[in-house]
């Protein structure tokens, strides 16, 4: 009997990582999971008195991360607005409790500070 809950469990437990990671690979992976990604990424950012808008992700399992539109806002309105941000990174490193990411095309020309 022991064993038979055993299994169960460790079945239930099989399909849920299953399902993590199938929920991963969507929201990484497919134009559309991206973009809801970006969406969650803006309402998570955003508060009250605050709002974030991130759009166009990609690269994020490759290391070259690029994001064409970010967007802060305030009450007053958008205070910064950057496109074509690109960060190099490792998603590996994450593995390991380290992150380190460069910004290898700075430019001011893709950047606009409103104030």
């Amino acid at each position: 009997m022991v064993k038979r809950i055993l299994r169960i469990v460790l079945f239930t437990l099989l399909i849920v990582v299953a399902a993590v990671v199938g929920a991963l690979v969507v929201l990484t992976k497919t134009e559309r999971g991206r973009a809801n990604l970006a969406g969650i990424i803006s309402t998570v950012a955003s508060t009250d008195d605050r709002k974030v808008t991130v759009s166009g992700i990609d690269g994020i399992w490759s290391g070259a991360l690029t994001v064409d539109h970010v967007v802060l806002e305030d009450r007053q309105g958008a205070w910064l607005v950057a496109r074509k941000v690109a960060v190099d990174w490792s998603p590996l490193a994450l593995l390991s409790k380290n992150f380190s990411a460069d910004c290898p095309r700075p430019s001011a020309s893709n950047s606009h500070l409103g104030r």
